[in-house]
């Protein structure tokens, strides 16, 4: 992705993602909801990307 790039879809989380939530996301102090990870997947096919997102782990929890 080139930077100028990156640096407009971090700006469009930053957005949507609260300053703690985003902070506490990019920590990996929190995980990323599979709505966000839509969200995320939505922004890159918006800017024109067609890879696909790499996220860091995936996790299969339930939210009781």
């Amino acid at each position: 992705i080139p930077h100028t790039l990156a640096i407009e879809i971090k700006r469009e989380l930053s957005v949507y993602f609260k300053k703690n939530t985003y902070y506490r996301i990019r920590n990996k102090e929190r995980l990323i909801k599979p709505s966000e990870q839509e969200l995320i997947r939505w922004n890159y096919i918006q800017k024109g990307i067609t890879e696909e997102p790499v996220f860091d782990k995936y996790i299969e929890q339930y939210d009781w």
